[in-house]
């Protein structure tokens, strides 16, 4: 069944007149695998739920006020692809710091050193960002990646494997580096002890706003004669 569902999905793609890529990164997977262009359009960060707050105040919303540790954050799915057994081993050989991790599904048993916290609504989501003093993003493989680009809107540091949307994406709050443990634990030290100064003048977030995608479909759509 795995290969039929690939042959067919693989025909759907050749065979359609219009195909869409959320990243430049993707738009090479297709390419690749399918022997075909694609158009990248990519997603919509909401920067109006995603944004700048007190570190404090979300911290206490989220009771962790009393938590005098710097704090280290782990946002997706616990499993291989994601990278949690990079963020799991991060925490075991780092007790001075606390590691945070919102997970779906919870892991069992929870990895050393590691809170972990089950399905949270987006608000809570931002709160944790607001909370963190870095973001890890340990991912080896990713089609887009919204997390780091929520965390970055929230003003919060992110250490990232370079896949997905930051295949080709810089940001001076970001350290985009290999998929290395070794690396990941060098970057994250140096974000805590030598914290990243926040771009206020940036506007990358121009490049995943609504608008920006609104003009992209339409322009899909109007070159293809839908409308």
């Amino acid at each position: 069944m795995r290969y039929l569902l690939s042959h067919f999905e693989k025909k759907s793609v050749q065979n359609a007149h219009v195909r869409i890529s959320n990243s430049r990164f993707t738009q090479n997977e297709v390419k690749k695998y399918y022997a075909c262009d694609s158009r990248v359009i990519e997603p919509v960060i909401d920067t109006e739920l995603f944004s700048p707050g007190s570190n404090e105040k979300a911290r206490k919303q989220l009771h962790m006020d009393e938590e005098e540790r710097p704090i280290i954050l782990f946002v997706g799915n616990p499993v291989y692809s994601k990278g949690f057994d990079i963020f799991s081993r991060l925490a075991k050989a780092h007790p001075e710091y606390a590691f945070h991790a919102v997970c779906v599904p919870i892991p069992s048993p929870a990895p050393v050193n590691v809170h972990v916290h089950g399905p949270q609504s987006s608000e809570n989501v931002r709160e944790f960002y607001r909370a963190a003093d870095v973001l890890i993003f340990p991912s080896r493989y990713e089609g887009f990646g919204f997390v780091p680009l929520e965390a970055l809107a929230c003003s919060c540091p992110v250490i990232a494997s370079r896949v997905g949307i930051f295949h080709d994406f810089e940001h001076s709050n970001a350290r985009i580096i290999p998929h290395d443990f070794w690396a990941f634990e060098k970057a994250m030290i140096e974000a805590i002890e030598h914290p990243p100064q926040w771009d206020k003048d940036s506007d990358w977030a121009a490049r995943f706003s609504p608008e920006l995608f609104a003009q992209n479909w339409k322009s899909v759509l109007g070159e293809n004669n839908v409308f």
